[in-house]
């Protein structure tokens, strides 16, 4: 696991009162990293000290920097070693937000209980007549952050529960949508790390 965001990775920074700005790493030069300038920062003439956030295979990390002179370029100093920044061990996210699943001529109504970059899962109540089964083409509709989401993908499981049942979809994004479910499970991230800190 590297302890520095890659060249070109979308990335947050997090100040005092707990407020997020998306930005992108431009370069990493030994410790330092080279971040664009977030376009809703405030400018400021004191250095700023603030919280470098990215997600890495074992989920979200944490860098303390500072912020020294405000350009269209900001060189971020690292202040302490990069940590994990929310104890989960993967970025799997539970999220509870309702949701549309379209399967062929059914049209199923239920919850989202927790989504990845490549997978989610979707409870259905009990008296919902599910027709989806593994290897089944579906697509879902939900929204995260305020960003609405349609998604292709395929069934990899149900598993009948009391109460209804839960239909685990692999599905399978790229460029900008890629881009934009990235950046609302970051900021989901962010808050439940927030909440949880």
């Amino acid at each position: 696991m590297s302890d520095r965001p890659e060249v070109e990775q979308l990335v947050w920074l997090r100040d005092a009162t707990g407020a997020a700005y998306d930005t992108r790493v431009l370069s990493v030069n030994g410790d330092s990293v080279v971040l664009e300038r977030p376009e809703d920062y405030p400018g400021f003439s004191a250095p700023q000290q603030l919280e470098l956030l990215w997600p890495a295979e074992g989920g979200l990390l944490q860098l303390a920097i500072e912020i020294v002179f405000d350009s269209s370029e900001w060189r971020a100093a690292p202040l302490a070693a990069t940590g994990p920044a929310q104890r989960r061990s993967h970025a799997r996210i539970a999220v509870h937000t309702p949701m549309v699943l379209v399967c062929g001529p059914q049209t199923m109504v239920g919850e989202l209980s927790d989504i990845s970059e490549r997978a989610l899962r979707m409870r259905v109540p009990d008296g919902t007549v599910c027709s989806a089964v593994a290897g089944t083409s579906v697509h879902v509709d939900v929204t995260l952050d305020d960003e609405a989401f349609v998604l292709d993908g395929t069934v990899l499981r149900v598993e009948a529960h009391p109460g209804g049942a839960d239909v685990v979809v692999l599905f399978d994004v790229a460029g900008e949508t890629m881009h934009r479910l990235r950046r609302s499970l970051f900021f989901e991230l962010v808050r439940l790390d927030a909440v949880g800190s």
